[in-house]
């Protein structure tokens, strides 16, 4: 892999405690790393740092994992406070940390006020106070104050009849968190508790595909969805794939006692709201593309897999055509079959099928991978020369596939965190 593309896909994301009087974890701060395992920040583009940052910790590794009840603050961007449905987030734990600079603009408190409506709490800091009026806490639900400020014991007194909860931070010591507690801070933060916790990512290969993340959207705000035409599309995308699969077992679907067998079948669980934070989660965290000759080798086999199921009574041809993108997602995505399957609620058939090669599925895959590799024997002529046609036609349609995709993107803004 060049190293360029290394680089860009390995950045990853660190969590800082909070803690509450009685020294209890009650939250956490969403930190960006432009590197996996950095111990600093590193950002040029907001944008796509928190972009990043919540698609690692929303869709990669979930938030009832990451944070289970607690709240999470996460730095919030110009772009998204004008806008959030460009990257639609889980609202009921969040946090949005509001930059000084964007607080000057004209519209910010009624954008304020309806991220409040959606049922994310605001917070701004001691910065945003030196720069603008005391009446913009009207809009907050938190202040966070640097305790190294030479009047930082005063402001609990200055606050205290504003219903605003008050973070000390910068806490680095047990005398400033005795100090922070006596003045009348309810929250704390700083490296007295911990140093930011750094969260390994599930996914260590992250790919994209920008073209067909504008796509789908496209699609997914028509009135009239076609099935069809987002199977077509989420194919192109491995990574979108695995992580669909993956969010049927988030806290959303935690209720959900049934497996699926087919991206169809769990496309309709998830629902097309979460697919399209998803989508445009993806988007604005512009990972690096997927190697041509990969993303070809997936369609085809997809295709070629649903191709021949047409021909067979006891398989179906959507749960065929999920055989055969999962069979090679776990190459792409560098991740173990084990793995993968582990985290996703597929029927049985289909996990012995891609493990074991059980069934009639197993024996679909199989013919499959024999035949990709040439070396398919005791076949009459008749039943090789379907599997020459549908072959063709699973190349053929898997070309005009790619091939419609446009060949140049838009760019797109990109997300970020401390």
């Amino acid at each position: 892999m060049p190293e360029k593309m290394a680089l860009s896909t390995s950045y990853g994301i660190a969590l800082q405690p909070i803690c509450n009087a009685q020294f209890v974890h009650v939250a956490d701060e969403l930190l960006y790393r432009a590197r996996s395992g950095a111990d600093s920040v590193q950002i040029d583009d907001p944008l796509l740092a928190t972009a990043r940052a919540c698609t690692t910790a929303f869709y990669e590794v979930g938030l009832r994992s990451l944070v289970g009840e607690r709240r999470l603050f996460f730095n919030a961007t110009a772009e998204w406070v004008k806008n959030p449905n460009i990257m639609p987030l889980p609202n009921a734990q969040l946090v949005a940390e509001v930059p000084a600079t964007l607080l000057a603009e004209p519209d910010i408190r009624q954008q304020l006020a309806e991220l409040r409506e959606q049922g994310y709490r605001i917070c701004v800091d001691d910065a945003t106070l030196d720069a603008h009026a005391d009446d913009i806490l009207e809009m907050a639900d938190f202040l966070k104050v640097d305790v190294r400020r030479r009047d930082a014991w005063s402001w609990p007194m200055r606050y205290q009849h504003q219903a605003l909860t008050l973070i000390a931070t910068f806490v680095e010591n047990r005398d400033q968190l005795a100090h922070a507690k006596e003045s009348g801070y309810a929250l704390f933060q700083g490296f007295v508790f911990a140093p930011p916790n750094h969260i390994q990512s599930p996914n260590k290969h992250r790919s994209s595909n920008s073209a067909v993340e504008m796509q789908l959207l496209a699609e997914l705000a028509l009135n009239d969805l076609s099935p069809e035409r987002l199977e077509s599309l989420l194919v192109q995308h491995p990574h979108l794939c695995q992580l669909i699969f993956k969010q049927l077992n988030s806290a959303a679907h935690a209720n959900l006692v049934r497996t699926v067998s087919s991206l169809r079948e769990a496309v309709q669980l998830l629902g097309t709201r979460r697919l399209t934070a998803l989508a445009a989660a993806l988007s604005l965290s512009r990972n690096d593309p997927v190697q041509a000759v990969q993303l070809r080798a997936v369609v085809i086999r997809a295709a070629l897999c649903r191709n021949i199921a047409s021909h067979l009574k006891d398989v179906n041809e959507s749960t065929a055509f999920t055989l055969g993108l999962l069979s090679l997602i776990g190459q792409i995505e560098g991740e173990p079959m084990e793995s993968l399957l582990a985290s996703v609620p597929l029927e049985d058939g289909v996990k012995k099928a891609l493990l074991h090669r059980e069934g009639g599925l197993g024996r679909l895959l199989n013919l499959v991978e024999r035949f990709e590799n040439g070396v398919l024997t005791q076949v009459s002529a008749g039943v090789l020369g379907f599997l020459n046609d549908d072959y063709l036609k699973a190349v053929a349609w898997a070309d005009a596939l790619i091939n419609a995709a446009p060949t140049t993107n838009k760019p797109h803004g990109n997300n970020a965190n401390r």
